[in-house]
């Protein structure tokens, strides 16, 4: 493969598990986009127990760029990512857009409107609107502002709760049903006035504004040239689920890399779907979830207790 052939002026990484359906909607939506045909997507099956690759291949494998493979064994998201990362970084791209599998975008002028942002040479890491389609919310950001290490701690209180009792109560499931009913019969004008009215947590009001140096949403997460040069890894260090987002808001926050929300991107974000067709029910899935988040919280903790990116920075010194 020449030189000329491996540049090119973006790549799209898709992690994929456990639903071949939901990759292939991921694939399918980029298909459509404007100037798709000046980037790569790239495929990596994190499930060697199904047959994706080879099916992916199949569906895919004449498109001059498009490409799947496959490792062994079954990596965490951080890892997974980081090898798509690596994967992707040959390609000499102005961009890298690592995608959930179960994102879908439909905005034509997608990679228009990021190169807008990108030929401006300012920031390293940029996150898109992340709608949620089932009940209209804004995903992202996550935070507007970098949160203190007490607020989280004391926010995973519920999950700690979660794992003590070995999963959540039923009233916990009844409640847990009854806003999926809410968010699917009621406008979703009238749930963002009852949280403004009451005061709750909720993107309702910021997802149109843009936002330097916000916590962004993991599900699309598009790094610049100007990180790409940078750095080697994607995520770091490599949580098994969770937390990465406020591990990579940390990492540009010690190493002085502006981030931007742009909510003149959008992608659709079908939540959670891979993970909840692996799980038995909903309170298998609760329990799973609640592990996962403590444990990447361990991890985030250590590393802010320890200034692990400061110390690790000295290569940019």
């Amino acid at each position: 493969m020449d030189q000329n052939h491996l540049n090119k002026l973006g790549c799209f990484a898709i992690l994929h598990y456990g639903n071949l359906e939901v990759t292939c909607n991921c694939i399918n939506s980029l298909l459509k986009l404007d100037r798709i045909n000046e980037c790569q997507i790239v495929v990596l099956n994190n499930n060697v127990k199904d047959d994706a690759h080879i099916q992916l291949s199949k569906d895919y494998g004449t498109l001059s760029n498009f490409e799947s493979f496959v490792t062994t064994g079954k990596n965490s998201f951080s890892c997974g990512n980081n090898i798509l990362y690596a994967h992707c970084k040959k390609y000499h791209p102005s961009f890298i857009a690592m995608l959930n599998n179960d994102i879908v975008i439909k905005q034509n002028d997608f990679i228009d409107e990021l190169m807008k942002v990108i030929d401006k040479k300012v920031f390293y890491v940029i996150g898109p609107d992340v709608l949620k389609p089932s009940n209209q919310e804004h995903q992202s950001p996550l935070i507007k502002t970098y949160p203190e290490l007490e607020k989280i701690d004391a926010d995973l209180s519920y999950h700690r709760n979660v794992i003590a009792q070995g999963g959540i109560t039923k009233l916990r499931y009844l409640n847990i049903k009854t806003v999926e009913l809410v968010n699917k019969c009621f406008p979703r004008w009238m749930i963002n006035l009852n949280r403004q009215l009451f005061h709750k947590e909720g993107n309702t009001t910021v997802f149109n504004q843009e936002m330097i140096n916000p916590v962004l949403h993991g599900a699309c997460i598009i790094f610049s040239t100007m990180y790409i040069d940078q750095e080697e890894k994607a995520f770091e260090p490599e949580t098994e689920f969770y937390f990465e987002e406020l591990l990579l808001a940390m990492k540009c926050r010690d190493r002085a890399y502006k981030t931007l929300y742009a909510p003149s991107l959008q992608v659709l974000h079908y939540h959670a779907q891979a993970t909840l067709s692996s799980s038995k029910d909903y309170n298998d899935y609760a329990l799973t979830l609640s592990k996962r988040m403590i444990a990447g919280f361990e991890i985030f903790k250590k590393c802010e207790e320890e200034h692990y990116f400061k110390i690790k920075d000295k290569k940019h010194d």
